[in-house]
């Protein structure tokens, strides 16, 4: 009986899987994305130290503090709302008294815009001021902020009258929600 061959042996090669659509980097970011959650946008609470500078009829320095919380409404460089109130003593012809801001604050990457109620107290016979201020401000990383300051007095005459000012500040930024560049505490 004629011999017949023995079947060579078989060798099994792996063939890599096909690349999903967009390639490697697709595959990574599903692969990240299915054990992160989802970024969320940020909640800053920040408070600190104020200095103002006014002028106007009855010109004043203030010391003061300053809170706010910001509310980044699509990312980390977009825009972000929110309430800011600010206290502060006056000096103005020798007597202190206080000023009392409070309202709301738009803030697009380095600045932004205050609208608020404005308060000033009694002070060498002079009434009690309320007024509405406007204020544009440049901030740097929500730490060191420039401040403008324009009120317009809603009192009569025997008031301080409308004001204009500068106000530098120093907060400390406190994250309280959300994620910021990666750091946060969103949904876990």
């Amino acid at each position: 009986m004629p011999e017949v061959p023995a079947e060579p042996q078989q060798q099994y090669v792996l063939a890599p899987r096909p690349m999903p659509p967009g390639g490697h980097e697709a595959r990574v970011a599903r692969a990240r994305s299915a054990h992160l959650p989802p970024a969320t946008p940020a909640t800053f609470l920040s408070g600190g130290y104020i200095l103002t500078f006014v002028g106007g009829p009855r010109p004043a320095t203030g010391h003061g503090a300053e809170l706010s919380l910001l509310q980044y409404l699509q990312g980390d460089v977009g825009p972000a709302v929110g309430p800011v109130l600010q206290l502060q003593h006056y000096s103005s012809d020798g007597q202190g008294h206080l000023r009392f801001n409070g309202g709301a604050e738009l803030a697009l990457l380095f600045g932004g815009l205050e609208l608020m109620y404005a308060y000033r107290g009694a002070f060498a016979g002079i009434e009690p001021t309320h007024g509405v201020t406007l204020g544009p401000f440049f901030s740097l990383v929500g730490i060191v902020h420039v401040a403008g300051r324009i009120t317009i007095a809603l009192s009569d005459e025997r008031s301080a009258g409308n004001e204009y000012g500068v106000t530098l500040g120093l907060k400390i930024p406190a994250l309280i929600a959300g994620d910021f560049f990666g750091f946060g505490r969103g949904p876990r």
